[in-house]
């Protein structure tokens, strides 16, 4: 048996971006050492098509996947049942907590898994991935950050791994009016907390080991929860990770009032405007 050359996408609708005009002809896409070789209008290379495994795309529109550009594979596969959206942010972040806490890096790697197979299922080849959202109470180790990135790998996505950094003690997740913390809070926000060096340290160690694994689809990436979890010591060194190895770097921001209002509490401003005054917002960011 002949060995095939690579794989035929043979007369779909090809949807082409960065032109001013959208077309959608019918045309071939051959395929060989996973990447495209060629396009070319539909049946013009006839000859060529024994050559390689063919998949009938007539009817259907072939285009490039899509990005989810914030995501947290945790959640996979302990979905807030019933809730229907139906709760408030600060709930959510608790549940957030709850989903990763003493995971195993076994139900970590299903986990991502599980979550890479829903975005695939959608077109979706392509994610930034704060996978750790324990990481509100402790920054992820070698081994967690190494089952997500096995997942992406063996499913075969484009992947940007977060890895959560930080080094102050949690502020809005708190409810507002609160004279003593239930033990089981207080002994998730007492734990002692990564110094600079270590945590600089780690991402260091995990980048040597996983950025631009996979022929470059994988990434690891520094991020934090929240700027106000970190100092701006942290913050602006959150940046210059993302400038040493010319990647972006991810937060969250502006989710809700408390936000803003611990924000305004903090530093007498908003968010970003902190962080454009402390000189971290960049096209990285």
């Amino acid at each position: 048996m002949t060995e095939k050359r690579g794989t035929l996408i043979k007369g779909g609708k090809v949807l082409k971006l960065g032109t001013e005009e959208i077309s959608l002809e019918e045309e071939d896409i051959f395929l060989e050492n996973g990447k495209i070789s060629s396009i070319v209008k539909s049946g013009t290379s006839v000859s060529k098509e024994k050559s390689y495994d063919i998949i009938d795309a007539r009817g259907q529109l072939v285009m490039p996947g899509f990005v989810n550009a914030h995501n947290h594979s945790k959640s996979a596969i302990t979905k807030m049942a019933r809730s229907k959206d139906n709760t408030n942010t600060i709930t959510a972040l608790w549940y957030g907590i709850a989903h990763a806490m003493n995971r195993t890096p076994r139900e970590l790697y299903v986990s991502a898994l599980v979550n890479s197979i829903q975005m695939l299922k959608t077109g979706t080849t392509s994610v930034v991935d704060q996978f750790y959202e324990a990481g509100r109470v402790r920054v992820a180790d070698l081994g967690e950050i190494e089952s997500v990135v096995n997942a992406y790998e063996d499913v075969g996505m484009r992947a940007l791994v977060a890895l959560d950094m930080f080094d102050q003690k949690p502020k809005q997740i708190l409810p507002r009016q609160i004279e003593k913390l239930p033990k089981l809070a207080d002994q998730l926000f007492s734990r002692k907390m990564k110094s600079l060096e270590e945590l600089e340290e780690l991402y260091h160690e995990a980048a040597a080991r996983w950025h631009g694994s996979a022929d470059g689809r994988i990434k690891v990436i520094p991020a934090t929860p929240l700027p106000n979890r970190c100092s701006d010591d942290l913050l602006l060194l959150i940046d210059r990770l993302s400038s040493q190895y010319d990647t972006i770097y991810t937060t969250h921001v502006l989710e809700h009032k408390k936000g803003v209002e611990t924000a305004q509490s903090l530093w007498g401003r908003s968010e970003i405007e902190h962080l454009a005054d402390i000189g971290v917002l960049s096209p990285r960011f």
